[in-house]
């Protein structure tokens, strides 16, 4: 890392200025002087500020002693004013251990660099990490040196007064990368851009020290910079492709390029369709967690019950056996698979209008019968101040529903369900110490109420009624004396007042995980994934050091997770970031690598024992040297092979794996880190990129 040069219109570079690798900073940023243009102020990450008169021939220091700027330097942004060059803003943080509120400083100089004076401490970081990656733009106003922008990974900063004072800017996504600013005539109209992981936005300001609301933003659509993570076309529809996305949750193509966004993850690093059901969609989530849509990405639900994330990599593969629904295999140091959730149909019931208001101070019950045949694992009253700005929420069961802190005002176990069957419970609950609860809006009962849909068996522990704090098991029935063999269409409460509207809604509550192995290789995390298409019991996995990029244990279970085989890397050391098995021979097994100077891209014929580099173009001809981020396998011909890399590659193989051609003319692919590939019947060859959208070859699929 450091400065390059060129002199030909940048056909040719020259570095003119190294700078060290720090562990886990990598910003530099370059500041060139408007008026004399070899003139230059250098950031460079572990190493300091510089600056060059000459164009870059020799450089000097800016962080040395007495100078205030840190002699440690980690990284920081540096910029010029436009209108008076020999002011120049510095954001740099500090290396050395410290108070993390006093590392990070933004710097002035009004002499060309020579001197510099601290103008403020105050990022208004998170204050739960403040010294958080990543610096972005520094811009100074083109007419007025006073006023400076800040862009930085939580939020960009304006100041009015030389830096002395930074304000956040209200935005609409907080991971600003980049920033500039427009002239617009007539009088000097500022526009701003900011570019972030949302994409880009504009504002403009008709004064240059007005600070712009959250709502003066808009968002330009429709650009391709899109950062998929990975992508998944439907099977026989090429017109129906999920994309996961950096901070903008899951994607989905429908036909035309109006993308619609759905609002789940934050950060979505997986997504699969189901391959029995092309409506169930799954996304996994940054933290190894799934959630799932039944109706095509429409809506959206968590669907991680009983998944552990321990050591769970940012990015990693799932699998998905072809033969049943809802079959997912993930997980973090060790592998899961996903079912049916026995809790699925949940019963949820929605108030439209209430005329029941509880004062403080009293007490609300709710009756809920209890069959023998299904009885509930948990049952929740959810109710909320009129205002809606306090909600609320009493457990009763097992204690598994975690939504909300426990012992808090708006969640609180209440104690276990009676033993008791084909009874009615009262549930109540005292408002004493809630301030000004009033019933207002809805009350939810799922993981909860009766579930009434199929055989479930959840190895229910009998739980027995004496002592237990606001449950009361009662002989008789509620007020009206009716036997009710499904929940009542409208509640009575113990004031003698009723909830109206009712109205029954019955949805899926996600996926149920269990661990079908131990912790394989500890403190590794599962990096990639596959099963046979041909036998369930058949899976393939591999693990790697969260984060590092480094190690490649690989695992085999030939009986469904009882017993599990470790398999030899081809390339110890080496990040394994796709598998995938010959559909109609699980014994052959193809991986890509990550990394450099190794061969990427390998087979096996014998289910691990051995392996062959296919890492070739032709007979000693190699492949790229770059990570390989993807493979895929055509359904129809297990000879045809597609492979992706992190240079803009695509490689095809029509006779798997023993030589490579491009697919397709890759010239009109852009430059950037091809993520995923998908090769699915009756659909043109798909990939996605981070940062230059999807893209789509067309015919490829014979």
């Amino acid at each position: 890392m450091g400065v390059y040069r060129s002199l030909d219109g940048g056909t040719t570079w020259m570095k003119i200025k190294t700078s060290s690798t720090y562990s886990w900073a990598g910003r530099n940023d370059l500041a060139i002087d408007p008026i004399t243009p070899s003139n230059l102020y250098a950031a460079l990450n572990g190493a300091g500020v510089f600056k060059t008169n000459d164009g870059g021939d020799t450089w000097t220091q800016l962080n040395t002693p007495p100078s205030v700027i840190p002699t440690n330097f980690v990284e920081g942004t540096i910029a010029v004013a436009p209108s008076s060059p020999n002011v120049v803003y510095l954001a740099a943080l500090d290396g050395d251990p410290g108070d993390p509120a006093t590392r990070a400083g933004l710097y002035r100089s009004s002499d060309f660099g020579s001197t510099w004076a601290l103008q403020t401490h105050n990022f208004a970081f998170d204050p739960a990490e403040p010294l958080r990656c990543c610096f972005g733009d520094m811009v100074v106003d083109p007419l007025d040196p006073t006023i400076v922008y800040f862009s930085h990974f939580y939020r960009l900063l304006k100041s009015v007064d030389s830096g002395v004072t930074l304000t956040p800017i209200p935005q609409n996504h907080p991971d600003q990368q980049s920033f500039a600013i427009q002239l617009v005539a007539p009088g000097g109209t500022r526009r701003l851009w900011a570019g972030n992981d949302g994409g880009l936005e504009k504002v403009t300001l008709a004064n240059p020290g007005d600070m712009p609301t959250i709502s003066d933003w808009t968002e330009i659509r429709k650009l391709p910079v899109t950062e998929f993570y990975d992508l998944a076309v439907a099977r026989n529809n090429p017109n129906l492709v999920f994309g996961a996305t950096q901070d903008n949750g899951v994607n989905r193509y429908t036909g035309t390029l109006d993308w619609n966004l759905s609002n789940v993850c934050g950060d979505a690093t997986g997504v699969v369709i189901d391959p029995q059901d092309p409506n169930s969609i799954y996304a996994r989530c940054n933290g190894g967690g799934f959630d799932e849509s039944v109706d095509g990405g429409e809506t959206w639900h968590g669907a991680s019950s009983g998944l552990d994330t321990t050591n769970a990599q940012w990015e990693a593969q799932t699998a998905a056996f072809p033969g049943s629904a809802k079959t997912l295999y993930a997980g973090g140091d060790r592998v899961q698979r996903s079912a049916v959730n026995k809790a699925a149909g949940i019963l949820q019931h929605y108030f439209t209008a209430n005329d029941l208001a509880i004062p403080t101070g009293s007490t609300i019950n709710q009756w809920v019968y209890i069959p023998s045949s299904t009885p509930p694992r948990e049952i929740m009253l959810q109710f909320r101040t009129t205002d809606a700005s306090f909600e609320h929420r009493a457990y009763w069961g097992e204690n598994v529903i975690q939504w909300g802190t426990d012992g808090t005002p708006s969640r609180r176990f209440m104690g276990p369900i009676p033993s008791q069957r084909d009874r009615w419970i009262k549930l109540s609950v005292n408002t004493s110490a809630l301030s000004g609860v009033d019933i207002g809006g809805r009350s939810i009962n799922g993981l909860a109420y009766i579930l009434q849909d199929g055989a479930i068996n959840w190895d229910h522990t009998a739980l027995e009624a004496s002592g237990v704090e606001n449950v009361w098991v009662e002989d008789g029935l509620p007020s009206g004396g009716i036997a009710y063999s499904s929940p009542p269409d409208s509640w009575t409460w113990d004031t003698g007042r009723k909830y109206s509207g009712t109205q029954s809604h019955r949805t899926t509550s996600g996926l149920a995980w269990t661990p079908i192995s131990g912790v394989l290789q500890p403190g590794n995390g599962l990096t990639a994934v596959a099963v046979s298409s041909t036998n369930e019991k058949r899976i393939y996995a591999a693990f790697g050091y969260p984060g590092s990029g480094y190690g490649a244990y690989m695992f085999r279970t030939d009986n469904g997770g009882a017993s599990w085989h470790a398999i030899t890397s081809p390339a110890p050391g080496e990040f394994i970031t796709s598998m995938a098995v010959d559909p109609t021979d699980d014994n052959v097994v193809y991986i890509t690598l990550g990394g450099n100077g190794v061969s990427h891209v390998w087979k096996t014929i014998d289910k691990g024992v051995t392996w062959v580099d296919k890492g070739f173009l032709q007979p000693g001809v190699p492949l790229p040297d770059a990570p390989y981020n993807d493979i895929a396998i055509s359904p129809v011909d297990r000879n045809r092979i597609v492979i992706v890399n992190g240079i803009g590659d695509v490689f095809e193989s029509l006779n798997g794996g023993g030589t490579w051609s491009a697919a397709g003319d890759l010239s009109t692919l852009p430059n950037t880190i091809i993520s995923g590939v998908a090769l699915e019947n009756g659909v043109d060859l798909t990939v996605s990129t981070y940062g230059r959208g999807m893209w789509r070859l067309p015919g490829s699929q014979p």
